[in-house]
């Protein structure tokens, strides 16, 4: 995770071969919390609710940069699925905690 003035980029990373649409909460220091939503570039429609929409990841990159309008220093916690209804054999890996 970077801060660059009011924005943060949070590198995540595909572990395995299954590419899966994201669902994302992040946790503000002051405890308010914001979902956001990455589908995959293949998909063709978007889940009701489901958050901010952010840009498509495409299958072929390993990796993706989500960028979140706010400071590092005002992000308490990132969690992937937190619904948990993922097809994900690791839920280990799916919380960072500052």
């Amino acid at each position: 995770m970077e801060s660059d003035g009011n924005q943060t980029q949070v590198t995540l990373e595909r572990i395995g071969l299954m590419p899966m649409p994201l669902d994302i909460k992040v946790t503000y220091t002051d405890g308010s919390t914001q979902m956001f939503y990455v589908p995959l570039t293949r998909m063709y429609w978007h889940k009701p609710n489901a958050g901010i929409v952010k840009d498509g990841w495409a299958w072929s990159y390993p990796t993706y940069n989500l960028t979140l309008d706010t400071q590092k220093t005002e992000i308490s916690k990132i969690q992937l699925d937190p619904s948990l209804r993922m097809a994900d054999v690791d839920r280990e890996n799916n919380v960072y905690e500052q």
